[in-house]
């Protein structure tokens, strides 16, 4: 699928054509903002699913006593 884009955007493009260089560059650029985005996320998911399985622990603990 990207493979023919990327043929159908070169060749639509005329004279002035990213380097298959350039573009694998761009490509790299964005999976690692992508990779790190999503890790970024998943930390502060875990986090915020960490702190509220420790509140509802102590709610339980609590609601025992």
């Amino acid at each position: 699928d990207w493979a023919s884009l990327e043929a159908a955007r070169r060749l639509l493009a005329g004279r002035h054509q990213q380097s298959y260089r350039e573009a694998a560059k761009d490509q790299a650029c964005q999976e690692a903002r992508f990779r790190r985005e999503v890790q970024s996320a998943e930390r502060r998911l875990l986090e915020w699913l960490a702190r509220a399985s420790r509140r509802v622990a102590a709610a339980m603990g609590s609601a025992c006593e």
